[in-house]
């Protein structure tokens, strides 16, 4: 009935051989590093994974070693004690379910969510939300188009669809959220469903990306987001040319002026991310160059050659020693005074900061040998309307005839509107909504072209790494966006109902406003380049000598604050430049002319 000492002792011995296995076999899988009040079922496959490889190598150690045909007692061994291993850490979380109060439907207490999508990102989504102690969220429904999902459950949620159908599903479910959970859809189809999202009235935010929700223990439903812009531009991202634009930057010294601001930080960011041999950023507002100066040096810390000088690209004798001590490679000029409607009241700023900034940056870019100088412009300066738009036209116009003079490559990069960029609508209306409002728009129909922050500094590299001289670079941004409908499917998709919860005021054209952008892509002269949604507009031929003596005349203007002298040389210096009001012009915009000819062509 008892067994013998030496049989106990060589069943201790397997008991302690077994345990061996489960240790080394454990550690080699990472098993003793997961959290496993996060576990999943991914975290129990590789567990019983590891007892399937722990009961090989027992069998195989057994045979080689001793000549054992595995027997009974180790099979048992190795069950019991990857059983054991199972059994306490499901206890565990069981017991962990329990305290929560997570043995309970999903359903329970929490804002009642509607989740689009039914694929792996909702299920992670309500797993998190399951294990989530103070119940934030109360999943009442998924919806998705797939017909074989729809009827069927994930954690006792039942799958609806299709969803075409939300509003009828979000009064049927009294839903109070609605989650957006699905990644592989085109950009078309995303914005049609988060308009048909934002027609219900309901608040909606976004699961993270997919990469995010895989990240186990971090919380998913903590992070969701609200719907932004980006959202709902409704096309695909442009994706340019990384391995071209690394080969253009790496390893060159680069000089980017208005480095602090919205695309010149992005530039910074992107270029350093190229192993330039050295980056050199040029602001005069410290607060801005300070952030972006700490952010890089977190990232990169000594492994990047990086400079911050604060002076104004108006300085001649200070610019001269930047370039002087630095000898920039490659320039990328950002700086400028950008506001419409405050350009407008002091135009003798925008000239001064504007063209003479940049003047003075090109001046020394040939001075000092650079090979590519970059001009960051903008859609307003085709048939400009304000003063900005005029300078940066102006701006244009300097870098081609430069680039006639000099053996430094002159090229200018021409976008619309920059999602997020500083003084643009997104962040006001974003603000305006969480003030209770009111939204102000300043027409009804007012129309403007979207790009994103990233694909604006991808265009700006990729124009540099294209560019031989003289070259209007511009992107073709798709379909315009109508400001009203952004403002309306803003406050919609923040769950409240535009001229209920949050009035939206028409505020008047601003002093220089244009109602309709120009489409870039129509201008005379468009050519295209080998990127299919980068074109390029050619040059016009302009009489350099008078072109100088004009911008002479409008220093002595700007010198002497006389803003009906500073007008007048504009228009001579810009023809298509038109600042009489938009309501007494023909609304319908001609495309620029290839004849856009100064005053004092030859």
């Amino acid at each position: 009935m008892f067994l013998s000492d030496a049989t106990a002792l060589w069943r201790v011995q397997v008991f302690a051989v077994v345990m061996a296995v489960h240790i080394v076999v454990y550690q080699f899988a990472s098993m003793y590093q997961v959290i496993w009040r996060y576990a999943g079922i991914r975290q129990f496959s590789k567990c019983l994974l590891s007892e399937a490889v722990i009961y090989l190598l027992i069998d195989a150690g057994a045979y080689l070693f001793f000549h054992w045909r595995i027997n009974r007692f180790c099979v048992v061994a190795a069950v019991c004690t990857g059983m054991l291993l199972l059994v306490s850490r499901l206890g565990y979380l069981l017991l962990l379910s329990w305290k929560r109060g997570g043995i309970r439907p999903v359903t329970h207490g929490g804002t009642r969510t509607l989740i689009i999508g039914a694929g792996e990102a909702a299920r992670i989504l309500l797993e998190d939300m399951r294990r989530d102690g103070e119940h934030l969220y109360a999943p009442v429904g998924l919806l998705d188009d797939d017909r074989a999902k729809r009827g069927r459950k994930i954690w006792s949620v039942r799958v609806y669809g299709p969803i075409s159908e939300l509003a009828h599903y979000t009064g049927q479910l009294d839903v109070e959220l609605i989650v957006f959970a699905i990644f592989n859809l085109s950009e078309a189809h995303k914005k049609e469903i988060l308009r048909l999202c934002a027609a219900t009235g309901k608040r909606v935010m976004m699961a993270p990306s997919p990469r995010e929700l895989n990240e186990v223990g971090t919380g998913s439903s903590r992070r969701l987001r609200s719907v932004d812009i980006n959202d709902l531009l409704g096309r695909e991202p442009v994706l340019l040319e990384p391995d071209v634009t690394e080969q253009f930057i790496r390893g060159h010294r680069i000089l980017v002026t208005g480095g602090g601001g919205s695309i010149g930080s992005e530039l910074c960011r992107q270029i350093a991310s190229m192993e330039p041999a050295k980056l050199v950023l040029v602001d005069v507002y410290e607060n801005t160059a300070y952030d972006i100066q700490q952010e890089l040096l977190r990232k990169y810390g000594a492994n990047l050659n990086f400079c911050v000088e604060i002076l104004s690209v108006c300085d001649k004798l200070q610019m001269d020693r930047v370039f002087r001590t630095h000898r920039p490679e490659l320039v990328f000029h950002a700086a400028a005074h950008k506001h419409v409607p405050l350009m407008e009241s002091t135009p003798e700023e925008a000239v001064k900061n504007n063209i003479f900034g940049t003047l003075t940056t090109a001046q020394m870019a040939d001075k000092y040998g650079v090979g590519k100088f970059v001009l960051i412009s903008t859609d307003k300066a085709v048939n400009p309307t304000n003063v900005m738009g005029a300078t940066k036209r102006c701006c244009e116009l300097i870098c081609q005839t430069m680039d006639r003079q000099s053996k430094t490559e002159f090229v200018a990069v021409r976008f619309g509107n920059v999602l997020g960029s500083n003084g643009s609508v997104i962040p006001l209306f974003e603000k305006q909504i969480a003030e209770g409002g009111p939204v102000t728009v300043t027409h009804p129909d007012i129309i403007r072209y979207f790009m994103t922050i990233p694909e604006a500094t991808r265009l700006v590299l990729t124009a540099g790494s294209m560019a031989h001289g003289q070259e209007i670079f511009i992107l073709d941004m798709g379909a315009p966006v109508r400001i009203l409908d952004l403002a309306n499917n803003m406050i919609r998709l923040s769950g409240l109902e535009p001229g209920r919860d949050i009035e939206i005021k028409f505020t008047g054209l601003r002093p220089g406003e244009k109602l309709f952008e120009e489409l870039l892509i129509s201008e005379e002269g468009i050519s295209e380049t080998r990127h299919e949604k980068i074109f390029v507009a050619a040059p016009i031929r302009i009489n350099e000598k008078l072109f100088w003596e004009s911008v002479e005349r409008l220093k002595a203007a700007v010198t002497w604050g006389n803003q009906d002298a500073i007008l007048r040389q504009l228009h001579k210096l810009v023809p298509t430049y038109h600042n009489t009001p938009e309501q007494d012009r023909i609304i319908e915009m001609k495309p620029a002319a290839r004849n856009d000819r100064l005053a004092i062509e030859a």
